[in-house]
């Protein structure tokens, strides 16, 4: 955990996370219980402003996926760092803390969801972020590069809103198959290449900088998630 850098500060994207995702509960609720487990994790000391970002999107995801479980906001935040944690490798005593509480809860089955959807986004952001002249390695190169990160994370936000996106249509064969989802008309299929055009053009609405271009090459960056 020693390569862990701070991250840039990015007053612009602060606001328009609050505005955007309304994540003062989250923020508020993530300090409560990280105070109240003790828990001492790097990446939460270095990334803990900006973490707060993914609560509202697996809100989504877990309530797009019609979970026969009651999920609190609590437990979005629980699975949260516990998906984290396990990625950027913390103390496994610290994980274990939560995964009983999970485990007690009966949302251990949830984690690898978590897990597997962060690798994903992770894998796209990579792409999109090599694409544009910045390169990402790992997750916690993706933290790091807030001037992106958070764009793309209110981007996303919107398309799992707008089109229902849940776990399983958010899959790994969505890169070369694309998902298939239900509407009010019926049965829509979203592809790669839609998905990720979408997601360009509203990351580069939202970066006022201009740290990226609507004009990157769809089909080299769909190349790279396969």
């Amino acid at each position: 955990m020693k390569n862990l850098i701070r991250q840039e500060n990015f007053n612009n994207n602060d606001l328009l996370l609050t505005e955007k995702l309304n994540i003062s509960k989250f923020s508020t609720l993530f300090s409560k219980i990280i105070k109240e487990l003790k828990l001492n994790f790097y990446f939460i000391t270095t990334f803990g402003t900006t973490i707060p970002v993914f609560f509202p999107i697996f809100q989504n995801l877990v309530k797009n996926s019609e979970i026969n479980l009651k999920i609190t906001d609590t437990d979005i935040v629980l699975l949260t760092i516990c998906a984290i944690s396990v990625l950027v490798n913390e103390n496994s005593r610290e994980i274990n803390k939560i995964k009983t509480i999970l485990n007690e809860k009966g949302l251990s089955e949830l984690i690898n969801k978590f897990i597997e959807f962060i690798k994903n986004i992770n894998k796209i952001f990579s792409s999109i972020t090599k694409n544009s002249g910045k390169v990402i390695v790992n997750i916690v190169d993706m933290f790091s590069y807030t001037a992106l990160y958070t764009p793309f994370l209110i981007a996303l936000y919107d398309l799992i809103q707008s089109y229902n996106i849940n776990f399983s249509t958010f899959g790994d064969n969505f890169s070369t198959m694309g998902f298939t989802i239900s509407t009010s008309l019926g049965l829509l299929t979203i592809t790669a290449k839609h998905f990720i055009s979408l997601l360009i053009k509203k990351i580069s609405r939202l970066t006022k900088k201009k740290v990226i271009t609507e004009n990157l090459d769809i089909d080299n960056i769909i190349n790279e998630l396969i």
